[in-house]
Order: structure tokens, then C-alpha cells, then sequence
């Protein structure tokens, strides 16, 4: 992931406004104000990304192509994390699932 990338994902309006808002809610257990879940952190780090698109922040196809990069990555991982909880999958076939990935997006140029 590139910095201009990484500051899009990581700043205003994502962990700052999410963590401020997650915090304000009123009816969540604690554990949920302050437990950083990965769905609903990648939730916001996709919302601003995509906001970023929206805005006009990608200027060039070389820079979106990092955003739609990061989806493809955020989208294996979300592959993975059901295969370890509801299809029961090892290590081994993580790491393999990565490089059939990985292989792909090789023999794909990207």
C-alpha cells in the first residue's frame, strides 16, 4: 500500500471520526466502544477510500489503481477470514489461497 494510499484509509475522516463515533454511541457493550473489529474497520477504511474517488483526490489512473488494488486485497482477506471461521481452513491453506492470489495478479501484469 502506497503512503497517499495509506494516509486516505488511515486519517480524516477514518479512525478519527469512526473512533469518535463509535465512542458516542449510547446501548453498545463497552467491549464493542473499544474493541477495533475488523469489519467494521475495514467498513470505514473502504468508505474512505471510496470517498476519496468521489472527491477527485485519485487524479491520475496510477493512483486509483492503487485504491482498486487495496479492494482486491481487502477482498482476500475477507476470503480468508471465512474460510479460517466457517470453512474450518489451516494454516497451510491460507498460505495457499495467498499465493493462488498472488500468482494471479502476477500473471495478470498487476
Amino acid at each position: 500500500m502506497r503512503a497517499h494510499q495509506l494516509r486516505r484509509g488511515c486519517s480524516v475522516p477514518r479512525h478519527y471520526l469512526q473512533t469518535s463515533i463509535e465512542q458516542s454511541l449510547t446501548g453498545l457493550p463497552e467491549f464493542r466502544k473499544h474493541g477495533g473489529y475488523s469489519a467494521y474497520n475495514e467498513g470505514w477504511g473502504l468508505y474512505a477510500e471510496q470517498l476519496g474517488k468521489e472527491i477527485g483526490l485519485y487524479r491520475d489512473p496510477g493512483s486509483d489503481y492503487d485504491r482498486l488494488r487495496s479492494e482486491l486485497f481487502r477482498a482476500a482477506r475477507l476470503v480468508v477470514d471465512t474460510g479460517i471461521h466457517d470453512m474450518d481452513w489451516s494454516r497451510d491453506q491460507v498460505v495457499e489461497y495467498n499465493i493462488v492470489i498472488s500468482l494471479y495478479l502476477v500473471n495478470r501484469g498487476y
